[in-house]
């Protein structure tokens, strides 16, 4: 990037395929006048066919982003960009302020539509083929059309404590249970309470239910699974404070917590989908510990991660962000620190899972 500039957000420009790339840049000094920009890069090697046998993405070597070989440039944006999602024909863009845009990308990248989603700034956002979804401070989840008009909104500020599993069948100890508490007994309060929503995924495949169809053609109700992060409550009997808490939500013309499970002992930053159809789901918390998990018959975790080993900055770990390509099966972390860490998955026999 150009001097001056830091990196606010990332994401591949399609959800199926990593030949494009998006960034999104402020100031690292602000002054008034000077515009956040979101850029797109190309992602094709410099040498080599990449349907040709024998060619691979460790054998290409990395070269510096050129303004001038952007394939555009987006300047709209008066504040930093927060968080950015696709679908096939669009680009959703949340900044700092709160406000939302929708850039259409079979149009040359034009502005489709702009709104306000939340009183205060945007804690996540997701988007399908014909919803977008964004989570608030206010503890509820907003669902908009493509035109971002307001179609519904679901208070999340707790769930039936029936919802919560007191266990899974993971090869780690994983679940933050106070000594006094039973693991498989319900918890003795009815409901379990959050403070706040810290991340959000729409898985999009058909697997979860992804069409967001309602009846024969029609598309006024979104219906699938949508996976949110909430921040545990003081004075819960489930787990301590702060934990993170990661919920599976059926959404339709009822819209309900199927379950839910305590994922980590500190809140939830970002959450990644993929790159197989039916996952896995991919938890990232606050410290930098990723925590992988498959869906099915229910949420259980198959192994954990560190996304930055040996980083000793907690508040720059704050700021991890998971992406999976689905393109080469893999995965890319960043922890708050100048490395991308690429994760691909290797067989059992040959190298532990997870290994970078």
């Amino acid at each position: 990037m150009e001097e001056g500039f830091a990196v606010t957000a990332l994401i591949f420009r399609d959800e199926d395929t990593s030949r494009a790339f998006v960034i999104a840049c402020r100031p690292e000094a602000p002054s008034r006048g000077i515009k956040h920009y979101i850029r797109i890069w190309p992602c094709d090697p410099l040498s080599g066919d990449p349907q040709m046998p024998g060619t691979t993405s460790q054998s290409l070597a990395p070269r510096a982003l050129q303004r001038d070989g952007v394939i555009a440039s987006l300047e709209d944006h008066v504040a930093p960009v927060s968080h950015l999602a696709v679908n096939s024909t669009c680009l959703v863009s949340c900044d700092a302020s709160g406000e939302c845009r929708l850039w259409q990308k079979n149009r040359a990248m034009a502005c489709r539509a702009t709104a306000r989603l939340h009183k205060g700034p945007v804690v996540d956002v997701a988007v399908d083929r014909h919803f977008v979804y964004s989570l608030g401070e206010e503890s509820n989840l907003r669902i908009w059309s493509m035109e971002l008009k307001e179609v519904a909104v679901i208070q999340i500020d707790s769930i039936e404590a029936s919802c919560l599993m007191g266990s899974f069948d993971a090869p780690l100890p994983l679940l933050s249970v106070p000594s006094q508490a039973n693991p498989n007994e319900k918890d003795t309060a009815s409901s379990i309470q959050f403070s706040r929503l810290s991340a959000l995924k729409r898985p999009v495949s058909r697997w979860s239910g992804g069409q967001a169809a309602s009846g024969r053609g029609t598309t006024s109700t979104p219906r699938g699974l949508l996976f949110v992060a909430a921040t545990m409550s003081k004075g819960q009997s489930a787990a301590g404070e702060n934990a993170g808490v990661l919920m599976e939500w059926s959404i339709g013309s009822t819209s309900c917590c199927q379950s839910a499970v305590i994922a980590h002992d500190v809140p939830i930053a970002s959450i990644a989908y993929g790159p197989c159809d039916n996952g896995p789901l991919i938890t990232c918390d606050v410290t930098g510990l990723c925590r992988i998990w498959d869906c099915s018959p229910r949420l259980w975790c198959s192994q954990q991660i560190e996304a930055s080993p040996g980083a000793q900055n907690s508040q720059s770990l704050a700021k991890v962000s998971v992406a999976s390509d689905p393109t080469n099966s893999s995965l890319y972390s960043v922890a708050g620190e100048k490395r991308l860490l690429v994760w691909c998955q290797r067989s059992a026999n040959i190298a532990p899972i997870g290994s970078p």
